[in-house]
């Protein structure tokens, strides 16, 4: 557990299975400094399926073979961009 949060923090192990799951599966490549930002993620959808662990999580993502929550975890760990009202470069 974290102190400071007082959420389980992700172990380095749980961290290599869900970023070789997610890379494996989506082709998305997400290198060692994005782990905060797929702790967050993960840790949201921890909270709103209930599940207790981030293991449990990995578990419960391989386990389902319509991929389906592995699509809502990719569409969460993406970073959308938009150039919608961008100026263009001079």
């Amino acid at each position: 557990m974290n102190a400071f949060s007082g959420k389980q923090v992700m172990t380095s192990e749980e961290y290599e299975l869900l970023r070789n799951l997610v890379e494996g599966e989506t082709g998305i490549v997400m290198k060692q400094n994005r782990r905060l930002t797929l702790h967050s993620k993960v840790s949201h959808r921890l909270m709103i399926l209930g599940i207790p662990t981030y293991r449990d999580y990995y578990d419960f993502l391989i386990s389902d073979p319509a991929r389906e929550e592995l699509f809502i975890l990719a569409t969460h760990v993406t970073d959308n961009e938009s150039y919608f009202f961008r100026e263009n470069p001079s």
